[in-house]
């Protein structure tokens, strides 16, 4: 996990732009809302906003095709309810860190899915202190968790083949003698 402070006092809002009539912004070219709304719904990756009391205000359609949730399901209850519980003293640390204005730059921590499943996401966030608001991005790693855990069962099973024949070969060259 990695951190980085920001000085207090910067806001979020100071790069804010406000749309013209045709929907481009007054700052030449950035996305008009109809455009950012899109991006939002849109993104496979699980963006989302949420509040420092720990539950979801918004979601995007990524979540419920990942996790299997409605969006009403997740933004009815605590986010915490959904974090396994190994990962829920660590997820409230890195809650604790946002509310100081922290950002998080690569958290990680699994949510359980609707079918029972755990999912592995790792997180980027930014808090909003005045108005109290996370703005946070996820994506599913389960996959490239399983497998990192079957890389490690292999190299373990090869590590022990290597010191059964190590063995072996230093029995056989004692009896040799």
């Amino acid at each position: 996990m990695l951190r980085v402070s920001r000085p207090m006092g910067t806001d979020m809002s100071d790069s804010a732009t406000t749309a013209t009539a045709s929907g481009r912004s007054q700052s030449g070219g950035l996305p008009s809302p109809g455009e950012l709304a899109h991006f939002f719904d849109s993104s496979l990756d699980l963006l989302c906003i949420a509040d420092f009391e720990g539950h979801f205000l918004h979601v995007n359609p990524a979540w419920s095709h990942v996790l299997g949730y409605t969006e009403a399901e997740l933004v009815q209850r605590p986010f915490l309810d959904f974090v396994h519980p190994d990962d829920v003293a660590a997820t409230l640390a890195e809650m604790e860190g946002l509310s100081e204005d922290t950002d998080t730059i690569h958290f990680q921590n699994r949510y359980r899915a609707a079918d029972g499943r755990w999912v592995w996401l790792p997180w980027s966030s930014r808090p909003d202190v005045p108005s109290r608001r996370i703005y946070a991005v996820a994506k599913d790693i389960t996959h490239l968790k399983e497998i990192e855990s079957a890389l490690a069962a292999r190299n373990a099973a090869l590590e022990q083949a290597d010191r059964m024949k190590r063995e072996f070969l230093a029995n056989m060259s004692h009896e040799l003698r």
